[in-house]
């Protein structure tokens, strides 16, 4: 089992304290039908430490990321 996104999902990242970010998520919720995405807001989230240097805090207050159960990162909305 893959330690950035556990059970094949995909693992996005999200400023909870920011409205349009938290609109984004429930859009996402919704179009997620085959259930693939792990939502998770920074405010909680635990960054493996082969990307800690990439994903600092500053980084994920400028935009979402996605954690792909391959280790890769995309970002951005």
């Amino acid at each position: 089992m893959n330690r950035h996104a556990p059970s094949g999902r995909h693992r996005v990242l999200y400023d909870d304290q920011c409205s349009l970010c938290t609109f984004q998520m429930r859009l996402l919720t919704w179009l997620d039908w085959f259930h693939r995405l792990r939502l998770q807001p920074i405010s909680q989230a635990q960054i493996p430490e082969p990307l800690a240097h990439q994903l600092t805090r500053e980084a994920l207050l400028e935009a979402i990321h996605c954690l792909t159960p391959e280790g890769r990162v995309f970002r951005g909305a």
